[in-house]
């Protein structure tokens, strides 16, 4: 019976402890996809990117309205009799392979675009991340959640530190 109290002590004091612990721990949370989005430098990232998407898409158009011309070009040859069979197959087989030529160049283009979004928008991910450890470090936060996330499910809107955040970024 001593040891079942002695274990039931121990017990309870380990669990008061535990609580205290907790209870010292400060944590706080944030928006992510909000602050990013009001982040000055995201805008001039975005204008960048959409005219390099522009850029990429003219590009592409034109190739395409090239080949649109060459086909209906070859289809009339064809309708009026002007073109032997065997010089169609040819000059079809061309156009396809310049079509497939086409289809990698627009993959490639939207590698590069994503490419350079990551590149563009690197340091301003590395700023806020940069901003959130001080935030945290200065506040005392032990955690930071993240709202966008979706893995908050309830905050007190008092330990929101996005305006924390927002003051170290310039924002």
């Amino acid at each position: 019976m001593n040891m079942k109290k002695f274990t039931y002590i121990l017990l309870l004091a380990f669990f008061c402890i535990g609580a205290q612990y907790a209870s010292a721990q400060k944590f706080g949370y944030l928006n992510s996809a909000l602050l990013l989005s009001e982040h000055p430098d995201i805008k001039v990232a975005d204008s960048e990117l959409e005219t390099l998407q522009n850029t990429y898409a003219t590009r592409i158009q034109t190739k395409v309205e090239g080949l649109k011309a060459k086909y209906a070009e070859l289809s009339k040859k064809d309708q009026e009799g002007t073109i032997p069979p065997k010089d169609l197959q040819e000059q079809v087989k061309k156009l396809q392979e310049q079509e497939g030529a086409l289809q990698q160049e627009e993959q490639q283009l939207q590698q590069d675009l994503l490419k350079k979004r990551e590149q563009l928008y690197q340091p301003i991910i590395d700023a806020i991340n940069e901003a959130i450890k001080n935030v945290a470090t200065e506040g005392g936060y032990t955690y930071i959640f993240d709202q966008s996330g979706g893995g908050l499910l309830y905050a007190d809107e008092s330990q929101d530190v996005s305006g924390l955040i927002k003051t170290k970024l310039g924002i």
